[in-house]
């Protein structure tokens, strides 16, 4: 047990995997409206709620 009530347990910490569950090479892919082709369609999701359109390439910053 800690000494100081605001550290956190190893224990505890070993909990937090900060999305390690993900795999690096998994695409997430969302539907979105794309301003270029002016339809909705299928956006690679990145982090930072970005994205890029499947069909032209654009990247969007607000998904």
């Amino acid at each position: 047990m800690n000494s100081n009530p605001k550290e956190i347990e190893l224990e505890e910490l070993k909990k937090v995997d900060g999305g390690t569950s993900i795999s690096s090479t998994q695409e997430i892919v969302a539907d979105h409206y794309c301003p270029t082709c002016k339809k909705t369609t299928k956006f690679v999701v990145f982090s930072g709620a970005r994205g890029r359109c499947k069909v032209c390439g654009t990247m969007q910053y607000d998904l």
